[in-house]
């Protein structure tokens, strides 16, 4: 990605950078194994400040920025006072969007990426991946049919989710937006501190889902957080330790057919970040 940076930025024909920014935007998200998230400049603007908003792909709360490429995702919206509207873009932006608000309250940010597509090439590692994410009742129903494959192909999909708060005016609530994944805070963080704990509901295709792993990170100690697991009404309580930034993240998988060996898996990956004073 950088060297593709480099070689728009070295060159001004006009058909060089235009061939270069084709290669870019050919190029599909990034692989699922990393988290992915949205992260503005401040979480906490003032009334007609300008925030930054970019995507990340990484690990522990750390990763690379990627720009605005609208064939990247289904929808890229805000919703603020009821009403929610598309986050405009200029394609290649990195950031891939600047905000600014002219009313205060809770702003909701979400992005639901397009699919793409993961291939393990061996049980082993797939069983592996299975089990790191939480997803040891797919071994339990499938681990007979899995273990005679020698491939797993998987179509996976962004749901990612970011909470701002505009003004001190903390009364506003999060909600569904419809993403097929979604991490739903129960109450508005920004009126949480920390030692306090955030209430949050997984839903799939808007239904509560039961029994899932929410991993939880922060970028004051990216390591010590225990899991936790959705109840049966998908609700989970998260411990607020620290100040700063978090980041929750859930997956949730399903085939499209097994025991045929030509059909996928189909993975969703919910992401949920947000600030505590």
């Amino acid at each position: 990605m950088k060297n593709i940076y480099s070689l728009i930025s070295s060159y001004t024909s006009t058909t060089v950078t235009a061939l270069a920014l084709s290669m870019l935007f050919s190029i599909p998200m990034p692989a699922a194994s990393h988290e992915f998230w949205m992260e503005p400049d401040t979480y906490r603007p003032d009334i007609g400040q300008n925030v930054d908003l970019r995507h990340f792909i990484g690990q522990k709360f750390k990763g690379q920025s990627y720009p605005y490429v609208p064939d990247w995702f289904k929808s890229f919206t805000i919703t603020q006072n009821g009403k929610r509207s598309n986050i405009a873009g200029t394609m290649g932006d990195d950031p891939a969007a600047v905000l600014n608000f002219e009313q205060p309250g809770l702003k909701i940010l979400t992005f639901h990426s397009t699919p793409d597509k993961l291939t393990f090439k061996s049980f082993k590692k797939f069983k592996t991946y299975l089990i790191f994410e939480g997803l040891e009742p797919i071994l339990t129903q499938y681990e007979k049919e899995l273990s005679q494959q020698k491939q797993f192909h998987e179509d996976y999909v962004r749901c990612s989710k970011t909470l701002m708060q505009v003004g001190n005016d903390v009364s506003g609530a999060d909600q569904a937006t419809g993403m097929p994944l979604e991490l739903v805070a129960q109450q508005n963080p920004f009126s949480l501190k920390k030692g306090q704990s955030l209430g949050v509901q997984l839903l799939k295709d808007g239904k509560p889902l039961a029994g899932a792993l929410i991993r939880i990170l922060t970028k004051t100690d990216p390591e010590k957080i225990k899991p936790v697991r959705t109840d049966n009404q998908g609700r989970a309580l998260i411990a607020l330790p620290h100040t700063g930034p978090y980041l929750l993240n859930a997956v949730a998988m399903t085939n499209k057919g097994l025991p045929k060996k030509d059909e996928s898996w189909q993975s969703l990956w919910a992401s949920l970040s947000f600030s505590v004073q």
